[in-house]
């Protein structure tokens, strides 16, 4: 599904408008949208909170029709009416003539209910809030009812996810024709809450025709591809986990065990001599070599890094592996930190490359700010995509997976559970073990983050987000191949 921002959805409801289906026909498509989302709550008794602009509007279509629908609905203006225009004037308008009952916002009144809908503002929020809004901030998130909010919540910045301190906290978000960037973004994920798409009837062809190059991963966008029933281990890929250092034998352990699971035919661990007996005595599958001698031209797939320690040793090492893996090269952890010493190094492989980076790690290969990475987090890893001929992985909630070619994908599983020493690994060792069965290097990124993240909500399923662990992931990722390979058919 598409993602956009709030000028690419203002253009592809120009383009809908020049179509035929006037901006009134879209705002009435969103409030059918809305009151789908009120009306799975069952209430007795709804409030809508109403701005100026077009989200306004919205607010105003759906409590006509609530109101015709037989439920108790008031409308509450946070704004003056006077100041409403177009679409939603005459929203307003047809409301107050058929008797929806409509009165000005009072932050001292008792608004006690079942659901409260938020449409103040929608996508046109920028900055703090301040005034009438924040007081309308604070009383709707005191009111122990439903929280809904129309496109976005009062308070998040519908573009980069920056979000006020006193935002308003929504159960649900229901957002209009596309969901908005913001809506997926690290900075907003505690106030956004179940987010809901509603059809207004916008074309999918006007948004590639108004460049939209920016993607929600749901199960329906990936694939693992089916393996020959002639298939042998040979033939299933060879897969290379080059890591490992004294004290950090476990980051080579998560990634290998992590690769076998994901189908890799053989693994191979290039560690340091110190640990081989430590590192070996955990994994009956694998095979060890010396880090120092090790071939990677060998290998289909390598994953170079993790628990390997910022040295001298491992800065020549990467510069090795570099120059001479000719499959899939996933740079992680400790080869990210030597990277940044010297990116132009990339331009040295034949490798198919895939950096991992989580943003402190980004900021030290790309030279920006951990905030600004946050705000524009999808154009960040698309310039460096391009700038580097590589498939970036930065992980945070909502993790984003960019490529060379300008495209971006942002995942939509995975939980904050998750957000523990050790789960980065098995990302970048599921990655190694799905190289192989891939031709596309963009699509195995994508099906490793969005699998990875599946098999992070089972396991907090089963043990709850503040008691699973790294081992946990591990052991849900069969699972989570076996529900990618049900959808696929």
């Amino acid at each position: 599904m598409y993602i956009v921002n709030s000028s690419q959805m203002k253009k592809i409801e120009e383009k809908a408008a020049d179509a035929g289906i006037k901006t009134l026909i879209l705002m009435e498509n969103a409030a059918s949208a809305l009151k789908a989302g009120v009306l799975c709550f069952k209430p007795e008794k709804t409030f809508v909170f109403t701005g100026k602009g077009q989200n306004a509007g919205d607010g105003f279509a759906l409590s006509r029709q609530m109101m015709l629908s037989g439920y108790d609905v008031s409308v509450v203006t946070v704004c003056d009416p006077e100041l409403l225009t177009g679409d939603a004037k005459i929203n307003f308008e047809i409301a107050k003539n058929i008797g929806v009952d409509i009165k000005p916002f009072d932050k001292n009144a008792d608004y006690s209910c079942d659901v409260l809908v938020e449409c103040i503002c929608g996508t046109g929020f920028r900055g703090e809030l301040s005034g009438g809004f924040l007081d309308a901030a604070d009383v709707i998130n005191s009111v122990k009812a439903h929280i809904i909010c129309a496109d976005i919540p009062l308070g998040v910045c519908a573009d980069s996810g920056e979000t006020d301190k006193n935002a308003v906290k929504a159960e649900k978000t229901v957002t209009f024709g596309y969901p908005k960037l913001g809506l997926y973004s690290p900075l907003s994920a505690d106030f956004v809450g179940e987010v809901v798409t509603g059809d207004i009837s916008v074309n999918g062809k006007d948004a590639e025709d108004t460049g939209v190059k920016t993607f929600l991963t749901s199960i329906k966008d990936v694939y693992i591809p089916k393996k020959s029933k002639g298939a042998n281990k040979g033939t299933n890929g060879r897969v290379l986990i080059a890591g490992g250092s004294v004290g950090m034998a476990g980051a080579v352990i998560m990634a290998a065990n992590a690769a076998q699971k994901c189908g890799a035919g053989t693994v191979t661990c290039a560690a340091p001599k110190e640990i081989s007996s430590p590192l070996m005595s955990q994994l009956l599958g694998a095979m060890y070599t010396d880090i120092e001698t090790v071939d990677f031209s060998k290998y289909d797939a390598v994953l170079f890094g993790n628990g390997a320690g910022k040295s001298d040793k491992t800065r020549k090492l990467l510069e090795k592996a570099v120059k001479t893996c000719l499959g899939t090269l996933i740079i992680d952890a400790d080869g990210l930190n030597v990277l940044s010493e010297d990116i132009s190094i990339l331009k040295e492989s034949k490798a198919e490359i895939i950096l991992t980076p989580h943003p402190l790690e980004f900021s030290r290969i790309s030279g920006t700010d951990v905030p600004e990475i946050l705000k524009n987090r999808i154009d960040k890893a698309i310039d460096f995509s391009v700038k580097t001929n590589a498939v970036t992985v930065l992980k945070t909630a909502y993790t984003v997976v960019a490529d060379e070619n300008g495209y971006a994908y942002i995942n939509t599983t995975g939980n904050e559970g998750m957000a523990k020493g050790g789960s980065g690994d098995i990302l970048a060792g599921m990655m190694a073990g799905l190289a192989p069965s891939f031709t596309n290097k963009t699509d195995m990124a994508k099906c490793a983050v969005f699998l990875h993240g599946l098999a992070g909500d089972k396991a907090a399923e089963k043990h709850g987000k503040l008691s699973m662990t790294p081992e946990d992931i591990l052991s849900e990722i069969a699972g989570g191949v076996l529900e990618i390979e049900k959808n696929m058919f």
